[in-house]
């Protein structure tokens, strides 16, 4: 259960990445093995989300040294560990990877995403007016850093029907095809106020891989991200 490459980036938030190579079949039977209950009748029916959320309950066992743990949803459908209302959680799958970021300090949004050219024939669903000034980019990893800070900022802002387009938007854009690392800065507007939110990005690149999280922005001091 390898946790994500510097992961101290991201402060007090624990990240937990699983690379799915295993059939659902395989997983429930670690489940079995690390005495993880598993309801199977509660299980998807479909196979890739049935291996997802067995990486869930897989990877929460391993943060919580074996403890079990039920995973459940709040009233907007984000996810939460039943039982522990003190832990923050936010869970985000593509193409094989289960990513689960958890906090006992504050909430946050995460979101991981493959490096994918279809973000370029879409980035008019989320970047908007504000932002087409500084975001000229149309390559496919800057625009795919774009993407996860705005499902991550979506996450953490917690509101339903929220505009990734018109609700969210990204103060400070760097971005260096050099660089693997980003720290933005941005503001949301989905809760009826303004509030002030940071990001941080690590670009896999041997993976071809974006990895975003998001928090509510703090002092500079006790901020997430610090070189």
């Amino acid at each position: 259960m390898p946790r994500l490459k510097n992961q101290y980036f991201f402060g007090n938030i624990t990240l937990l990445r699983w690379k799915l190579t295993e059939s659902w079949q395989e997983l429930l039977g670690h489940c079995t093995t690390k005495k993880i209950k598993i309801d199977f009748d509660s299980l998807p029916q479909s196979d890739k989300r049935r291996c997802e959320q067995l990486a869930e309950y897989l990877l929460l066992s391993h943060y919580f040294m074996g403890i079990h743990v039920k995973l459940g949803h709040d009233e907007h459908g984000a996810p939460r560990i039943l039982g522990f209302d003190d832990i923050y959680l936010s869970i985000s799958h593509t193409r094989g990877i289960v990513m689960i970021a958890l906090s006992e300090h504050e909430p946050m949004g995460i979101d991981v995403e493959c490096i994918s050219e279809r973000v370029v024939k879409v980035r008019h669903k989320f970047v908007n007016d504000t932002e087409n000034a500084d975001i000229s980019s149309v390559n496919a990893t800057d625009l795919t850093l774009v993407w996860t800070a705005k499902e991550a900022m979506y996450k953490l802002a917690g509101v339903p029907g929220a505009s990734l387009r018109d609700d969210f938007t990204i103060r400070s854009t760097v971005f260096t095809g050099a660089s693997n690392e980003h720290s933005l800065r941005a503001h949301t507007t989905a809760a009826g106020t303004q509030q002030d939110i940071e990001l941080c990005s690590i670009i896999d690149r041997e993976e071809a891989m974006v990895t975003t999280v998001a928090v509510f922005y703090r002092t500079p001091s006790e901020r997430l991200y610090r070189r």
